[in-house]
């Protein structure tokens, strides 16, 4: 039987709570669309949650990387202090505040994202991308950067 406190179902949880007992005055996911339309507007920051090399290879025009495994202790199971993840952000070039889009690979570290920035750092104009980039390539319509492109 597979244990329900697993990480994928842990993130999945901690969404559903934020959601549920947050007053959230926008609404917490985008689509693929509204993101592509908005890609270039000031003052959105786009956070790429990917590990650093995936960001290398490729990544959503004027996407900031921030490795998912920075917001936990060691990459573990603790969150880092709010003070230590304001640091974090900064060093990243993330704002704590203001209008934010992430996204990762599948969508299940960008909700973990969101928690951090929604609840801990109390950034209310935080939201996601759950099809993330698996969707947003899968599409093949969607820009994409890319230091080398391969043939």
């Amino acid at each position: 039987m597979e244990n329900v406190l697993n990480p994928k179902n842990l993130v999945a949880l901690l969404l559903l709570l934020s959601i549920s007992f947050s007053a959230q005055a926008i609404q917490p996911l985008v689509d693929a669309k509204w993101l592509a339309a908005s890609l270039g507007k000031a003052n959105l920051v786009v956070l790429d949650l990917q590990p650093a090399a995936a960001y290398q290879r490729f990544h959503m025009p004027g996407a900031v990387n921030l490795p998912f495994d920075w917001l936990t202790v060691n990459g573990g199971a603790r969150f880092h202090s709010q003070e230590n993840l304001r640091r974090i952000y900064q060093v990243a070039g993330v704002p704590a505040g203001g209008e934010q889009i992430s996204f990762c690979h599948t969508g299940h570290r960008t909700s973990l994202a969101w928690f951090v920035s929604h609840e801990l750092l109390g950034n209310r104009e935080t939201r996601l991308y759950d099809g993330s980039t698996a969707e947003w390539l899968a599409s093949r319509v969607f820009p994409v950067e890319q230091k080398i492109k391969l043939d």
